[in-house]
Parts: structure tokens; C-alpha cells; sequence
């Protein structure tokens, strides 16, 4: 399954800073164990396809191995740009995520189905929510969501009933939802 999603990293471009997201878009797509890449540097034979490995890592033939996983398809196109510096002193460098095998939410507690979802898009709580069957019938509208050792307590009834439509946040690959 190909995504289509492309960067493309020159030398100059490695150097320019980053752009500021908006919080109603969907949080900017970081690489992960398992997802599928094609790397191709101008100048060179082809693309070589990577799969990122469990360590985060990626193997390429004229630079070795390179973290991947965390960084934005963009970030990972600059980081290969800085390693072939010595080699190539303008390269161009192009990533695109052939494959996403990634991002993946957990969902426990009172859902129809509890579950590990896998998507190729990231999820909002409330379709996370819906993926997993909605709330069983005697869940209190309230969800802890578990992030990198943090835990974010939510109340999806508040969402639903449109007293907090910013709570319906943007779930992060790894996240883990528990509904009450």
C-alpha cells in the first residue's frame, strides 16, 4: 500500500527552521518501527527501500545506520542530508512513507470492543472511541488517557454535548485510552 507521502530535504532547506502547526490540524506524522520508506539521494542508483527496525533505525548503503523512528518523514530526509556532508556537499535527498505499519492506539475499559487499533491516519478520542464499539452502556463519560508515563484525564460527555470541543484531542501513536 503506498501513501504517497513525500519529503524532500536539500542542504540549504536542513538549515531552515521548522513551521509552527495549528492545533486543529492532525499532529505532524512521526516515523515508527515497521513503517515502510523508500530513500533516494540525487545522484545515486535508485531508491533504497528501509524498513524501520524495532531499535528505530534505518540502514543505508553509502551512510550506515540513521535514527528514523520519532522523526517526521522531513526531519529524517535533513538528518541524511547531515551525514552525507562529508560525502556530497549539497545532496538532495528524498523520503517517501511507502507503508505505515506504526501508528497504534490501545483502548481499554467500558467500549464495545477493546482493542489495539491500527490506522495509516491519525485519530481524534471521540473516533478512537468510535473504533472501538462507542462507550457499553454503563460507562460514566469520563476517560483517562495514558501519554508517555502521563495521565490525562478527559470527559467525553462534555465533548459530545459540546461543552469542550478541544477535548477531542489528536491521539498520539502509543497512547492508551481507558473509558470509565
Amino acid at each position: 500500500m503506498a501513501v504517497g507521502f513525500q519529503a524532500v530535504a536539500s542542504a540549504s532547506e536542513a538549515r531552515k527552521g521548522a513551521v509552527a502547526e495549528s492545533r486543529s490540524e492532525a499532529p505532524d506524522f512521526t516515523l515508527g518501527a515497521g513503517d515502510l520508506l523508500s530513500v533516494f539521494i540525487y545522484g545515486e542508483d535508485g531508491a533504497e527501500d528501509c524498513l524501520v527496525r524495532p531499535d528505530g533505525r534505518i540502514s543505508l548503503r553509502l551512510i550506515g545506520d540513521v535514527q528514523a523512528a520519532g522523526h517526521t518523514p522531513e526531519e529524517l530526509a535533513k538528518a541524511i542530508v547531515e551525514k552525507l556532508r562529508p560525502i556530497q556537499v549539497d545532496a538532495r535527498v528524498t523520503v517517501v512513507v511507502r507503508e505505515i505499519h506504526s501508528y497504534r492506539l490501545y483502548i481499554l475499559g467500558q467500549v464495545g470492543q477493546p482493542s489495539e487499533i491500527v490506522s495509516v491516519q491519525p485519530l481524534r478520542l471521540l473516533q478512537a472511541l468510535a473504533v472501538a464499539g462507542g462507550p457499553a452502556e454503563f460507562a460514566r463519560g469520563k476517560v483517562t488517557l495514558i501519554r508517555e508515563q502521563r495521565r490525562i484525564e478527559i470527559d467525553y460527555e462534555d465533548i459530545i454535548e459540546g461543552k469542550n470541543p478541544d477535548g477531542n484531542i489528536w491521539l498520539l501513536s502509543g497512547d492508551v485510552v481507558i473509558v470509565k
